[in-house]
């Protein structure tokens, strides 16, 4: 085999400005070739385009029906959603409020008086969500397709954010953001099961938790308030059940001391970011309730209000004192 020229080096001081140009010799190039065996011939990569291309939809199909890597349909049958119904029921409300006004403002009363401090209240207890984990755990390939995807999903929100900071043209409303925290939480939460350990999902949920505090800091929250406090309801209950744990082959698997610590500060100063995001809604309706006659429903929504806030993230609060 005849071996290439050794090309010129630059002096110490010399820029090079080209790349070295030229050709090996035939018979330099037919040995480097070390292994013709691994080249596929034309019809195998035909089939190997087509496979992958199958392989692509198959992905497509499994986002677009919310069931993301893997699939995790069983799971979710267990899963209520309460705060998706929230944003259908609104957006319903709102496509029909041109033509029936007083039904719709009916409809904000009855709403008001369902979760009024007054009834039984029933809305804001803390559910044990446990028996919603017994279920069939993901494989070792889902769990990596899952963190692959999660990872993905955040930075997306993340990137989108960004933008919509630095260039108010493509806006990022608040029901969105919370749409697609929700989407990447209950994705999470259906990869946890009581037949298996944990692998990150309590890490997941703290990290989501963090973004939500530097995300909601540029929003005014009176713009979604309904969704905002039905999504930290579903967070609260997921935590603390991951913060009570369940047991799997004796040992217990829950979010472990270290990050017990780190979740504290979290939603200590989530919980006054909300308060104070909020306190100009709730001198609003404390002065309707003192300067109007009619002032049922100001006190309704201010009730609603207070008890709202004194439930966020209580469940959590209560378990890291």
């Amino acid at each position: 085999m005849d071996s290439p020229p050794t090309p010129q080096h630059p002096a110490a001081d010399e820029e090079v400005r080209e790349l070295p140009s030229g050709t090996l010799p035939e018979s330099t190039m037919a040995h480097i070739d070390l292994n013709p065996d691994l080249e596929m011939s034309e019809d195998e990569n035909e089939q190997h385009t087509a496979n992958t291309e199958n392989e692509n939809d198959d992905e497509s199909d499994a986002s677009g029906t919310n069931e993301g890597p893997g699939g995790f349909s069983e799971a979710q049958d267990h899963t209520e959603y309460p705060l998706s119904e929230n944003f259908n029921k609104n957006e319903n409300t709102g496509s029909n409020s041109k033509g029936n006004g007083s039904e719709n403002d009916g409809e904000k009363e009855d709403e008001i008086d369902e979760i009024s401090p007054h009834n039984n209240g029933h809305i804001y207890k803390l559910r044990s969500s446990v028996d919603q984990l017994d279920h069939s755990p993901i494989t070792l390939a889902q769990q990596s397709k899952l963190i692959n995807y999660v990872d993905a999903q955040l930075l997306a929100i993340q990137r989108r954010f960004v933008k919509s900071q630095a260039d108010t043209s493509q806006p990022y409303p608040l029901l969105d953001l919370l749409r697609d925290t929700q989407s990447v939480v209950d994705l999470i939460w259906c990869s946890v099961s009581t037949r298996s350990k944990l692998f990150g999902q309590p890490e997941y949920m703290v990290s989501l938790l963090g973004n939500l505090e530097d995300y909601l800091s540029h929003y005014d929250l009176a713009e979604a308030q309904r969704e905002l406090f039905g999504f930290f309801r579903i967070l609260d209950q997921r935590i603390s059940t991951l913060i009570d744990g369940y047991t799997y082959e004796g040992h217990t698997e829950k979010i472990s001391q270290t990050l017990l610590v780190r979740l504290a500060p979290i939603v200590s100063r989530v919980r006054f970011l909300v308060v104070t995001k909020l306190g100009s809604t709730r001198e609003r309706l404390a002065r309707e309730v003192v300067e109007s006659t009619d002032n049922e429903k100001a006190r309704a929504e201010l009730d609603r209000l207070e008890l709202e806030v004194g439930n966020l993230l209580e469940g959590v609060l209560e378990r890291l004192e």
